[in-house]
């Protein structure tokens, strides 16, 4: 079933984790821009044919775009089924295994709406997405999550799940702090339930606390480094 969070921002998921007793969705979301002619999907899970004839009857899906080479997902499946051309960041050419259509930079804006932001430092090269529209929303793939019990992240709150795959955390606390002197209004994740009240104030209160970040590098000591697949 389709979640409207914005004007424009529409959400999809899937639950993982109910056999541990700790269920919480993985997202997906489509972008509606009428005056391009456009929707966008980014990182698309795969869909019911319910969630994929609603999207049509807003507009043909014309376009993915990734937040990070991981979250291809379903990706090829729906380039072919709708012609949707797709879009990844330059700075994982290198990672790619398909050959995206279209390549875009930190800073560029797709079809007049979405803008790119480079989160380096984190599990891998990462984009966030701030949607412009009534409201706001800002899209983060991986290196935040939203509230999911497996994690520890409580309800309307975000987090770092899993610092021990984290490379450098001094470097995504900085790479954190430029996300958050974005306007948005809405916060959402690849992974964790979306923050619609004052997500911005949270996410500067976690890029703020000297407390939270010492309690990462713990956890991640603690756990020994990792490295994502």
């Amino acid at each position: 079933m389709l979640e409207q969070l914005s004007d424009r921002v529409y959400r999809w998921v899937e639950v993982h984790g109910a056999a541990r007793g700790e269920p919480y969705p993985w997202n997906s979301y489509a972008v509606h821009i009428p005056e391009c002619e456009a929707l966008a999907l980014i990182d698309p899970l795969a869909m019911a044919e319910g969630e994929a004839l609603a999207l049509q009857r807003l507009c043909r899906p014309s376009h993915i775009v990734l937040t990070c080479e991981y979250h291809l997902r379903e990706g090829e499946q729906y380039r072919k089924r709708w012609g949707s051309t797709l879009l990844a960041n330059d700075v994982e050419r290198e990672r790619y295994s398909t050959t995206p259509d279209g390549w875009f930079s930190d800073g560029d804006t797709l079809l007049e709406t979405i803008r790119c932001v480079l989160v380096p430092g984190g599990f891998y090269p990462e984009t966030a997405l701030l949607v412009q529209g009534g409201p706001t929303v800002l899209i983060i793939g991986d290196i935040l999550s939203g509230a999911r019990c497996d994690a520890g992240i409580s309800d309307g709150e975000l987090g770092i799940a899993f610092p021990e795959y984290v490379p450098d955390l001094s470097s995504i606390r900085r790479s954190l702090e430029r996300l958050s002197g974005l306007e948005f209004d809405v916060l959402c994740f690849g992974h964790g339930e979306p923050v619609r009240r004052q997500p911005r104030k949270k996410l500067m209160e976690l890029c703020e606390s000297d407390e939270v970040w010492a309690r990462l590098e713990e956890l991640k000591e603690e756990r020994g480094p990792k490295e994502a697949e």
